[in-house]
């Protein structure tokens, strides 16, 4: 058992590809607070009345200013995410890719000091800012893609992993005889927990397609029995599913298109949302790294033609074996039906296993009986 779970950092996925990324300048981690500093100004006029006191007056010269300074630095990050150097997530867009309040209110304020001197220059500093920050999205977007998985991890960089890996630890203790499949169940429960926590609200509404592909038996299996199974947690599996797929008993996000997806919503986020987001992440990465230490000891064991006479793992046999089949074949068979579980899909699995029923190999199956297979071994 791995106990030692802080020496593990360096081989988490991503580690070696913020190497060359971590370095992101202070002008970059300015310019991004800038930004939040403008769109904070801009939300302030809409709760403050009195717009021509002061103190508002000395937040409009400050808003001029403020982006000015952003107009001067973005060409020069954009110029960085061409290249691939470096990227961002900004509190406000240009409003071509997401809704956006900021400029509304902007354009409230400029309206409010259309008598004021300073109302031309603030005008186009917005409409440059506005210009620059569609260029950026659209350079972000036509870019590699395997930027948002430099994204992703950069930001997970600041977020503290030691709660997460002290639960683990002690449901590592807890449990005293961990198995993959008690594994598989602190997955469902990591999965379910990030999934009502609402971290995919933010995603598009799923087709029919994808809400038919949703087959809930197997995970709901893992789950503690009073799980409340709502429609809405259905519709967050479904889009959870866009961003995952399963190697063998190892689920793997890809991360390009789920970087994109947290870059999008950075600041759209709460904080339980943002600790949600990476605290699936790492522990997805614990529990998977338990189950290949397991797994990679299971394949230390005799093989199972040689274990086949032995009345434990008579036990373990694939039970849907046909009956008529020879012991030695019947292993054969079990070895063949967890290969294709951990391989392929959903509608491949059943396509095969019929046609091993055809052959009197197995028994003929269901199809939410074969699509629980992937959670029997």
């Amino acid at each position: 058992m791995n106990n030692n779970i802080d020496e593990i950092e360096g081989s988490q996925p991503g580690a070696a590809l913020t190497a060359d990324f971590a370095a992101t300048p202070y002008s970059l981690t300015g310019l991004s607070s800038f930004i939040s500093d403008l769109n904070y100004i801009v939300s302030n006029h809409k709760e403050n009345p009195t717009h021509h006191s002061k103190t508002w007056v000395m937040c409009v010269s400050s808003l001029n200013w403020i982006m000015g300074l952003v107009n001067k630095h973005l060409p020069i990050y954009i110029n960085d995410l061409k290249q691939g150097k470096s990227i961002e997530a900004f509190e406000i867009s240009s409003g071509q890719y997401r809704s956006e309040d900021f400029w509304g209110l902007f354009d409230k304020v400029c309206e409010d000091l259309r008598d004021e001197p300073i109302y031309q220059y603030l005008k186009d500093n917005g409409k440059k800012l506005k210009a620059l920050l569609a260029e950026a999205e659209i350079t972000m977007n036509n870019g590699d893609p395997a930027i948002f998985e430099k994204f992703f991890f950069y930001k997970k960089q600041n977020f503290c992993e030691f709660k997460v890996k002290r639960k683990f630890n002690e449901w590592l203790n807890e449990c005293h005889t961990p198995s993959v499949l008690k594994l598989k169940e602190m997955r469902a429960q990591a999965i379910a927990d990030a999934l009502n926590s609402g971290i995919f609200d933010l995603s598009t509404t799923p087709s029919q397609r994808e809400m038919d592909d949703v087959i809930l038996d197997p995970i709901i299996q893992l789950l503690p029995y009073n799980f409340e199974l709502t429609e809405e947690f259905k519709v967050a599996f479904a889009k959870f599913k866009r961003f995952v797929k399963m190697e063998g008993s190892i689920l793997k996000f890809n991360y390009k298109s789920y970087g994109k997806y947290v870059l999008t919503h950075f600041y759209d986020f709460n904080v339980a949302q943002i600790g949600a987001i990476f605290n699936l992440d790492v522990m997805l990465f614990l529990i998977h790294q338990e189950m290949e230490r397991l797994e990679q000891g299971l394949t230390n064991q005799p093989s199972l033609s040689s274990a086949a006479s032995t009345s434990d793992h008579q036990k373990e046999l694939f039970h849907f074996v046909h009956p008529e089949i020879e012991e030695e074949e019947a292993w054969r068979i079990h070895k063949v039906v967890k290969r294709l579980v951990a391989y392929h899909g959903i509608r491949d699995i059943c396509r095969f296993l019929n046609e091993m029923a055809s052959e009197k190999k197995i028994l003929k199956m269901k199809v939410r009986q074969s699509a629980n297979l992937r959670f029997y071994w």
